[in-house]
């Protein structure tokens, strides 16, 4: 640190004598004043005890930082109180969301359509017992049947297979707006139980890019004619699981499948015997059972490839 030298005494000639000033008196005398001497050093001046040295030039084996592991790139994990929530969807209904809770990369979408006289909360709720956080399940709300039991319980169906694709996409749309970071909107898994199933087996035909992969419950086995099953290889559908609780769904969906087949289209039929015509009991056991195989090859959907 710097230091202040104080000069302590001037010597000055004048006339044969010498004045020399010390402090605030002055001395004369006659005899030749001797050499002056030099002052003692002042002690150091200490820094402030808040002040910290700077150190520079630290040997590189000893620089910590390199030690800190680089900042993750990934999102932050999605996190939210209820695993399921109500997504505006412009110029439709509320869809219901089952979310990919913990997802700190984007995951896949699975769309489950209901049934006539149904409602997207029991389609996501039985959903999410399938897929858990592995993907995000929407659910589209469709039009309020006008013959509902009450104003508590409300029931709903789809107007067409054209305007449930529309919904579909707006939803997709709204989910991807709301969790950017951690939606992956593209190839869609399609599910839909009876009138959701028919209705989807159309959409999947004229859009099998968007939905490769499916499984339709009680529902959409008649509409695969050759050349559904034709349009839906070519445009890169790859596989369908038909699920049943009624033996003429099941007669049904065997036939479909051979037709599948014909077109390289992977095809499986799981069937609860007795359940009747329902998404939930047995065939919802059997779909849990089957569905690594409906999603096989799509690494979205594999645990083990996450970190």
């Amino acid at each position: 640190m710097p230091f202040v030298e104080e000069k302590t005494g001037v010597v000055e000639a004048r006339g044969g004598y010498r004045w020399v000033w010390l402090g605030w008196g002055i001395w004369l005398g006659c005899s030749p004043a001797p050499a002056p001497t030099a002052p003692p050093l002042p002690p150091p001046i200490s820094p402030p005890s808040s002040s910290l040295p700077v150190v520079h030039n630290i040997p590189k084996s000893l620089d910590i930082s390199e030690d800190e592991p680089p900042p993750d790139p990934r999102p932050p994990p999605l996190e939210h109180p209820d695993p399921f929530l109500f997504l505006q969807v412009q110029g439709f209904g509320d869809a219901v969301v089952s979310l990919a809770l913990g997802a700190r990369e984007r995951r896949p979408i699975l769309v489950a359509a209901h049934g006539n006289y149904d409602t997207p909360e029991s389609q996501c709720w039985i959903w999410r017992e399938i897929v858990g956080d592995d993907g995000f399940v929407l659910c589209p709300r469709g039009v309020v049947r006008p013959d509902s039991p009450s104003r508590n319980d409300l029931r709903y169906e789809y107007v067409s297979n054209q305007q449930l694709e529309k919904e579909i996409e707006a939803g997709v749309e709204a989910l991807d707006l709301a969790y950017p970071d951690h939606v992956d909107a593209e190839a869609i898994v399609f599910t839909g139980f009876s009138q959701g199933a028919i209705m989807g087996a159309s959409i999947m035909a004229r859009r099998p890019e968007r939905y490769p992969r499916a499984v339709l419950i009680e529902g959409g086995q008649r509409v695969w004619y050759p050349a559904h099953a034709k349009a839906f290889s070519e445009g890169g559908g790859q596989r369908i699981l038909w699920a049943c609780g009624q033996w003429e769904c099941h007669r049904q969906a065997v036939e479909a499948a051979k037709v599948l087949e014909k077109f390289q289209i992977a095809s499986r039929v799981v069937f609860s015997k007795g359940e009747g015509h329902t998404y939930g009991g047995g065939v919802a056991d059997e779909i849990r059972a089957a569905f690594s195989w409906v999603v096989q090859g799509d690494e979205r959907w594999a645990r083990e490839t996450r970190h």
